[in-house]
């Protein structure tokens, strides 16, 4: 579908994009890509990816801060 789009005075078209999936109300999981039933904020499937994405996210700062702290006791 092509509209007509309206900014600062300037008309453009806008083409509208379908989906490519219906729409279901389910979220995918941020780790391990599985469907599950979205409510409110939630980002993982379960429990387990929670904790494991989370442990993913705090050894990757815990090393850069080790690489940032070795790189000023160099310099």
């Amino acid at each position: 579908m092509i509209l007509q789009g309206n900014v600062r005075g300037y008309i453009y078209p806008i083409t509208q994009q379908a989906y490519d999936e219906p729409i279901d109300g389910a979220k995918r999981c941020r780790r391990c890509g599985r469907k599950f039933e979205a409510s409110r904020n939630r980002r993982y499937c379960s429990e387990e990816c929670r904790k494991a994405a989370n442990l993913e996210k705090h050894r990757e700062r815990s090393r850069k801060y080790q690489e940032m702290k070795r790189r000023a006791r160099i310099a």
